[in-house]
């Protein structure tokens, strides 16, 4: 994108101060989620209760499953909480991994369901309207 932009320093500035943005927006959120009891208690929970079955159904996300399923990890295991929530939970469980044999079978049995859910397909770019400033976008 920033090959498009050729010799326009101060555009090339501010493209990169938007990603900076979204970056920095994305962390803060992030910890502010690790730094939550109520949503690691959640999140926690419905990874008990769920697994990794979101993450399966889903065309676009199983291709990638296995960062989903280090980055869910991760996220227990920064938590703050982590200590606290492995005396009513139990991680080994909740962290084990399907081997590709018990994953193909579980898509196996699923795949009627996985074909008739509908996934939206949303082109973003079309709803933006760029008369937005950032302090409109990011509220600072």
């Amino acid at each position: 994108m920033l090959k498009l932009l050729k010799n326009n320093a101060l555009v090339k500035v501010q493209v990169v101060s938007i990603y900076n943005y979204l970056y920095k927006f994305s962390l803060e959120r992030l910890q502010h989620f690790l730094n939550n009891e109520s949503l690691m208690l959640l999140f926690v929970d419905y990874l008990q209760v769920n697994g990794f079955q979101r993450i399966h159904m889903s065309p676009n996300m199983v291709k990638y499953r296995h960062a989903y399923y280090e980055a869910c990890n991760i996220m227990i295991n920064q938590s703050t909480y982590k200590k606290h929530l492995s005396e009513y939970y139990d991680f080994k469980r909740i962290f084990r991994t399907p081997t590709e044999e018990e994953f193909d079978n579980e898509l196996a049995q699923n795949s009627p369901l996985r074909d008739s859910s509908k996934e939206v397909d949303c082109d973003f770019d079309e709803d933006l309207d760029d008369n937005f400033s950032e302090q409109q976008i990011f509220g600072e």
